[in-house]
């Protein structure tokens, strides 16, 4: 079993150096692929959005691991996140620290069994809200900025709640050292996304 998830964890690493190929396109697929357009366009952008849709697995495999109730931090940190997105609010580093996200909640999910047990239960939510939350406000970025605005936030929210519900469903029926691979997986994953996102930055600053 240890060399069945060693190996799948690989397999994730290996697409996380792929995806670290075209870090500039990591939302550019989900901005532009759908238009923004509609609920459609909002129900799309977590999938066409790579570093969104891994995100989101990363916080179903926890609230699989660890408590459901992660999932009610998750929508919490989401609403907070689209309602500073939508009005415009960004912080700087966004990129980088919406990869690192993924690297927190992977780090989460190596310390399920400890979690569990009501070692630090409160801040695990606390990592998985803010962990959205600079996701949700990316996503201002690439909304609409019209009256259809709402309507694409809605589907954006509804279809990040389907894929954490159902990643939560799913793996839950994963044995312990799957969960252990995917969690250094995500970890991996975030650093490497990380690296690609404020590479750019540390370079205009050095030039």
């Amino acid at each position: 079993m240890k060399s069945i998830s060693a190996a799948f964890a690989a397999a994730l690493a290996a697409l996380a150096v792929v995806v670290s190929s075209t870090p500039a396109q990591a939302h550019g697929g989900a901005a532009a692929g759908v238009g923004a357009v509609g609920v459609m366009g909002g129900v799309l952008h977590p999938l066409l959005g790579l570093d969104h849709l891994i995100l989101l697995l990363a916080v179903g495999a926890s609230a699989a691991a660890i408590s459901r109730e992660l999932l009610f931090w998750a929508f919490a940190g989401a609403l907070a996140g689209a309602a500073i997105g939508a009005t415009g609010g960004v912080i700087p580093g966004a990129e980088g620290l919406a990869a690192l996200a993924i690297s927190a909640v992977g780090l989460l999910l190596l310390a399920a069994a400890r979690v569990a047990k009501g070692g630090t239960g409160p801040l695990a939510g606390v990592v998985v809200a803010a962990a959205l939350a600079i996701h949700a406000m990316l996503h201002g970025l690439e909304a609409p900025q019209d009256s259809s605005s709402w309507i694409w936030w809605s589907g954006a929210l509804v279809s990040s709640a389907c894929i954490c519900g159902g990643a939560a469903l799913l793996f839950k029926q994963l044995p312990a050292p799957w969960i252990k691979g995917l969690a250094l997986a995500f970890v991996l994953i975030g650093g490497v996304l990380a690296f690609g996102a404020l590479g750019p930055l540390a370079a205009g600053a050095g030039a």
